[in-house]
């Protein structure tokens, strides 16, 4: 399929995503990409990727614009000290549907990785979702949330309610 396995996997993933000749296995692949930032030599640098499908754009557009967003992230999900947030809508078969996965590094000077992110970043994450996910086919309208449920991270919440200003916020 195009994967070098003995690669590392950020060779992979920047020989599909980078912004100069792309080589995904798969051309969906590069419409899948929101958005990619490497994790360059610096202490301070983190690897970047927001995914979400065509058929997850147009969920997320069906059931959760002006609608509901339910999101959560996790954090140590593997040895590389990545931190994942799923953005999740629910269709009309009262279904969890995984529209957005916004996936990030820590940063290597950072001890642990749960405490490695804060609401500026958070909040350029979401925005760069929001961006990526265009205007709306129907009526040209940037993509909107009404309701989101998440849990108790004040940072969460505060950005959550600059990005989507007229959302209501609930706790899971």
């Amino acid at each position: 399929m195009g994967i070098k396995q003995r690669s590392a996997a950020e060779e992979n993933l920047d020989l599909w995503f980078r912004t100069q000749n792309p080589q995904p296995p798969c051309p969906t692949m590069s419409k899948s990409c929101l958005y990619y930032q490497p994790c360059g030599d610096d202490t301070n640098d983190q690897f970047v990727i927001i995914i979400s499908t065509l058929a997850q754009q147009e969920m997320a557009w069906q059931y959760g614009h002006k609608k509901l967003l339910l999101l959560d992230g996790t954090f140590g999900v593997n040895s590389a000290r990545s931190l994942l947030f799923i953005g999740m809508v629910i269709d009309m078969d009262h279904k969890g549907i995984p529209v957005v996965f916004i996936h990030f590094t820590a940063r290597k000077s950072t001890m642990a990785a749960h405490a490695d992110y804060n609401g500026d970043l958070l909040q350029s994450l979401l925005l760069k979702w929001k961006q990526g996910m265009g205007k709306n086919p129907a009526d040209g309208s940037d993509f909107d949330i009404r309701v989101v449920l998440t849990d108790n991270d004040t940072r969460e919440r505060n950005v959550l309610s600059e990005v989507y200003p007229n959302a209501l916020l609930l706790l899971c």
